[in-house]
């Protein structure tokens, strides 16, 4: 007989978790290996309907035949909070639950870092938004160019300076993404916010 799972763990809405910090930035840091005693908190509510449905029985009864096999840990989606916890922000809710109650040691997710702003310095704020306002545009620009591609439909190929274009724009807005990352992340190495455990190697921005 298949041994029947129940809830051990004391779980919390991961909404109401963030809540606790009024404005924040997100930082991705990369796929990590994660504790799961470590994850407190679930974007899924309540847990007792998530343990008892049919999604949460096919996956129990896979590991009980083949053991902890997660071929897809991409779209386990954490966020890693300031206290070192962390919480399920979008998928993922069911392997946090179920590798907690059958005391998996160590798990595969994607995390975001929270850093809270009130953390960041003035300077750093305005280098980010900058930033991002300069994604805007560029992306804004993008998307002009991708409605005129669109509106000549098979005919597109003829315009290759416009497609051109188009790539260099979504290329530039890219850039200043992962340059936003950079900076929040290099402030967070700063500010002793990566748990040396994730073994993540630290960027240096030039």
């Amino acid at each position: 007989m298949i041994p029947k799972l129940s809830v051990k763990k004391k779980w919390r809405p991961a909404n109401e978790i963030i809540e606790d910090y009024d404005e924040y930035e997100l930082c991705y840091l990369d796929l990590c290996d994660v504790f799961p005693d470590d994850i407190i908190g679930l974007s899924l509510w309540p847990p007792e309907k998530l343990i008892a449905d049919e999604k949460m029985t096919r996956l129990y009864q896979s590991i009980l035949q083949n053991g902890w096999k997660d071929e897809f840990p991409g779209d386990l989606d954490l966020y890693l909070l300031p206290t070192g916890k962390f919480v399920v922000s979008y998928g993922g809710n069911h392997r946090a639950v179920i590798s907690n109650e059958l005391s998996v040691p160590k798990i595969k997710a994607n995390v975001d870092l929270l850093i809270p702003r009130s953390l960041l310095s003035e300077d750093v704020i305005n280098h980010i938004s900058i930033l991002r306002k300069n994604e805007q545009q560029l992306n804004h620009a993008a998307k002009e160019i991708s409605f005129f591609l669109n509106s000549k439909d098979i005919y597109r190929d003829q315009y290759p300076d416009k497609i051109k274009e188009f790539n260099q724009l979504c290329e530039q807005a890219k850039k200043s993404t992962n340059k936003v990352n950079e900076i929040l992340k290099n402030e967070a190495y700063k500010l002793e916010l990566i748990p040396k455990k994730l073994n993540l190697t630290r960027i240096t921005i030039r």
